[in-house]
């Protein structure tokens, strides 16, 4: 350790010649410091140089397996369970198009006029807005195909709606007397 220039921060460098100025011989608790501290970082990279060699182990080992399970597989060897797996993936997803299909065509004959504005993409709209799209497109809601060129005829007069009190006929003198007789005497008056 004599080989260690250290800088005690004064402008005066130590060369390691002194061994901390005492007359045993011991170093200076500086150097004892500077030696614990720098063997505990060298353990540190230790420890960390040992874990990065491990991961890239595992690394370079899974990279080898699937290297090989890449050469299985294009040189035709793989196994009969993986071979069912792909054809039954195959065949479900050829009934998927051809289901996917068949409601298309269900749902334009169904409503031609909402896919002749639409187009294919009306095949993912729910039913309940095809058929009001269809209504609407198809003038259901206006007395259907043809419909007539009268106006709807009102419902009953609602006064809520219009804020206008409904005509009330005159009340003739018997329906009077009869309401009046009708109505019930409060509290007390009897």
């Amino acid at each position: 350790m004599t080989d260690i220039d250290t800088d005690t921060g004064d402008g005066a460098a130590d060369d390691g010649a002194n061994d901390g100025g005492n007359a045993s011989g011991a170093p200076a608790k500086g150097t004892q410091d500077q030696v614990s501290l720098l063997t505990g970082r060298l353990n540190g990279q230790t420890a960390k140089v040992g874990e990065l060699t491990r991961q890239l182990a595992e690394k370079d080992s899974a990279l080898t397996a699937l290297q090989a399970r890449i050469t299985e597989f294009e040189s035709g060897k793989v196994s009969a369970d993986e071979a069912a797996n792909a054809r039954v993936a195959a065949i479900q997803k050829e009934l998927d198009t051809e289901r996917a299909a068949r409601k298309t065509d269900t749902l334009k004959a169904r409503f031609p006029e909402t896919f002749s504005v639409f187009g294919d993409t009306a095949s993912t709209f729910t039913e309940d807005v095809l058929a009001s799209s269809e209504a609407r497109l198809t003038g259901a809601g206006d007395g259907g195909e043809g419909g007539s060129a009268e106006p709807p005829t009102p419902g009953v007069h609602n006064e809520s709606k219009t804020g206008k009190p409904a005509e009330k006929k005159p009340e003739s003198l018997e329906d009077m007397k009869a309401r009046i007789i009708a109505t019930p005497l409060p509290d007390g008056w009897v």
